[in-house]
């Protein structure tokens, strides 16, 4: 409700409450009394919710914000991790070829030795 809309309405309360205090009408003043408590309580109750509501509504990007920042953290550093992994594996990958070139390279001697020392002693 608007301030102004709060400000007639007891306006109106005010007025209402004094022509019935004029007129001694005890019952409807009592009635006008228990309504504006009423109207009060009520007042209060969505002030204090529009504020709920209000810090609530303030405190969700934030909140919202944290947790994409902690999982934009976590994602970078399993990527930096797998990344670390992978560098390792690649070079482990290429000493492997290496070695296994090295290793046919000598295979490869060691049989034209094999093979030239059975055509040196003809055997088969």
């Amino acid at each position: 409700m608007k301030r102004w809309q709060k400000i007639v309405t007891i306006c109106l309360l005010v007025i209402s409450a004094i022509l019935l205090i004029y007129q001694r009408n005890w019952v409807a003043l009592i009635w006008e009394i228990g309504c504006a408590y009423f109207l009060f309580e009520s007042y209060k109750w969505m002030d204090k919710c529009k504020e709920i509501v209000e810090n609530y509504i303030k405190h969700i990007p934030v909140i919202d914000y944290q947790r994409q920042t902690k999982m934009l953290h976590c994602y970078r550093v399993n990527c930096e991790r797998a990344l670390r992994k992978m560098m390792m594996l690649k070079n482990l990958n290429k000493s492997l070829f290496r070695k296994i070139e090295e290793l046919t390279k000598i295979n490869l001697h060691q049989a034209e030795v094999i093979k030239n020392l059975k055509k040196k002693h003809n055997v088969e």
